[in-house]
């Protein structure tokens, strides 16, 4: 018997789609590599409920494709249950939610036991009312048989850095990513802000800046105990660039200090920002990028 009749045997064609779909549900999944998921103690950051699943960004630009009647300006100056319900129409209602976006919220609901060929709007809104904010994400990490996630944190958001201070994250299942872009991405934003936190840091990068560098990603990583660092760069970056200082912070900072502290660096290059500025969050694209960039780095 060949090894391709024995593997014909085991698993048939007929029989293919249950076996994916089997192997899918009961394989736990360790960790979650990439997410922008937090853990309870950051409060209003973890976006929970009906009606923030249904305003995700990819469905903001998808309704502003779809229905032309309401402009992104008049979107935004809904209320979130307004923006909801203007989506949810839109999308759910009036069109088949064929798009992987809205299947995706669909699957959502399915799997939390609600009937989504019923539509029914307030029957998701009063299952989130009836469920705290630890319940759900308890709920949520069963569901998706999934045992950890790392988190996407940003020492640069006013919102995020009290948190740390006070203290490393206390909820195992819940792991952090060092994201870094100001560092790469606009400097002249991130030196005074670095500089007014105590470091001694100058625009041109002169003296002990790309050290002192190096110390705040140092400080940073005691904090957070990061499993990666990561920075989303724009489809046109390039490296090296002798004219941009992202070429030096790389070399003499971030490589240094993740090679200390034995975790990898992730550029995430491609993206182009702000395309339709008027959808803001929505508003972003992707690019062609040179992949020699991820050579030569």
């Amino acid at each position: 018997m060949t090894a391709d009749t024995n593997a014909a045997r085991i698993c048939a064609p007929s029989e293919i789609k249950n076996a994916v779909e089997r192997i899918c549900l009961t394989t736990p999944l360790p960790v979650d590599v990439h997410t922008h998921l937090y853990s309870a103690r950051f409060g209003d950051m973890l976006l929970w409920g009906f009606d923030e699943l249904v305003t995700y960004h990819y469905l903001i630009a998808e309704v502003s494709r779809t229905n032309r009647s309401v402009s992104p300006d008049q979107f935004y100056a809904m209320s979130k249950t307004e923006q909801a319900d203007h989506i949810w129409q839109s999308l759910f209602l009036n069109e088949s939610p064929i798009s992987e976006a809205r299947r995706g919220i669909l699957t959502c609901l399915k799997s939390y036991g609600l009937d989504v060929a019923g539509r029914n709007v307030e029957e998701y809104r009063e299952f989130f009312a009836a469920t705290s904010m630890e319940e759900h994400i308890d709920r949520v990490f069963k569901v998706a048989n999934c045992e950890r996630v790392i988190m996407t944190n940003d020492p640069f958001d006013d919102s995020e850095r009290p948190v740390w201070d006070q203290g490393p994250e206390t909820d195992p299942r819940f792991l952090a990513a060092l994201r870094i872009d100001p560092l790469l991405v606009t400097w002249h934003d991130a030196q005074p802000r670095l500089a007014q936190w105590g470091y001694d840091v100058a625009m041109d990068l002169s003296g002990a800046t790309l050290s002192e560098i190096r110390r705040f990603l140092m400080d940073w990583a005691e904090r957070m105990h990061p499993l990666y660092m990561a920075a989303s760069l724009g489809f046109n970056f390039q490296y090296p660039d002798a004219d941009h200082p992202s070429t030096a912070i790389i070399n003499e900072s971030i490589v240094p200090a993740c090679t200390e502290l034995g975790i990898p660096f992730s550029p995430m290059i491609g993206v182009k920002r702000q395309v339709n500025p008027a959808l803001r969050l929505a508003g972003d694209a992707v690019g062609k990028c040179d992949i020699g960039v991820v050579e030569r780095l």
